[in-house]
């Protein structure tokens, strides 16, 4: 494997996100950070705050002020704030910037020199549509491709958004209620098509030496296999990592996780909306 001192999760949502980062994080030479909100197709995000300021060195202070003080989400912040701000501003007006992409890789160094480690990168720093373009702009990159059985994702999404509406307790959640089922199965659905398509589209591109992927549900199975795994793609001996102190969190459900909970959450008309639209790609990850 070529040399590379960065490490990003990507997926979709509801994948485990937390216990890889958690996993990735047990190394002492590895600092993994949470989401950043950077690039998103949909949202406001850093990329977009950067790209204002990307064509002129003059502002580049700026560039940093408006980072420093976006409300974006509160991991950015906090993740903006491991490193000094005028230190920050300095480097960055050693380079004439020609990506937001620059931007988020001087930051991970200075963070990396900052802990006095050598492995930085970012919890879903990007959608999962800009893995690609993550690559091509970070070359120096290896990848944790997460996913999960898609009828697990979508009682794990809904049970999740079901709990919030009926916390807001306004005369609007009926009818909120009653179009969530067939909103988030059509949603679901498309998400998690489209983002192992984007998966097996890096895999022609670059070859599956930079990228693995890993399954939910190994997770519950046998983690010592997702230690191995990750091990291997990071060519790092995996006694150098720790299961212990990790916690499985942001459940959607009050119970521990479990496997095949959608065998008795699914409808039989959502059962067959999966078969219809997802079992070529079900069987191809051996979901039964």
């Amino acid at each position: 494997m070529k040399e590379f001192n960065r490490v990003f999760i990507i997926g979709v949502s509801r994948t485990g996100s937390k216990f890889y980062m958690q996993l990735l994080n047990s190394h002492k030479d590895i600092q993994i950070l949470p989401e950043m909100l950077f690039k998103h197709p949909l949202k406001i995000d850093l990329f977009s705050l950067i790209n204002k300021y990307i064509d002129n060195p003059d502002e580049y202070e700026a560039l940093i002020d408006s980072l420093y003080s976006n409300n974006l989400k509160e991991s950015s912040f906090r993740t903006l704030h491991k490193v000094d701000k005028e230190l920050f501003v300095k480097e960055i007006q050693k380079h004439k910037l020609n990506s937001p992409y620059q931007v988020l890789d001087i930051l991970l160094e200075l963070i990396a020199k900052n802990l006095n480690i050598k492995y930085t990168g970012a919890k879903f720093p990007v959608h999962y549509r800009f893995l690609m373009e993550l690559k091509e702009n970070i070359p120096n990159s290896r990848f944790l491709f997460l996913t999960r059985d898609p009828r697990e994702i979508y009682v794990s999404h809904l049970a999740k958004k079901r709990k919030r509406i009926k916390e807001q307790k306004d005369l609007t959640v009926p009818f909120r209620l009653l179009f969530l089922r067939i909103t988030m199965l059509t949603y679901t659905v498309h998400e998690w098509t489209k983002s192992i398509g984007s998966y097996e589209k890096f895999v022609k591109a670059h070859g599956s030496d930079v990228i693995n992927i890993f399954k939910y549900e190994d997770i519950l199975k046998d983690q010592n296999l997702v230690l191995s795994k990750v091990a291997q793609l990071l060519g790092i001996d995996q006694s150098e990592f720790s299961l212990n102190d990790i916690r499985i969190v942001g459940s959607s459900f009050n119970k521990a996780p479990k496997l095949n909970r959608w065998k008795k959450e699914l409808t039989g008309i959502e059962k067959l909306f999966f078969k219809l639209f997802v079992k070529r790609r079900l069987r191809g990850l051996d979901y039964d």
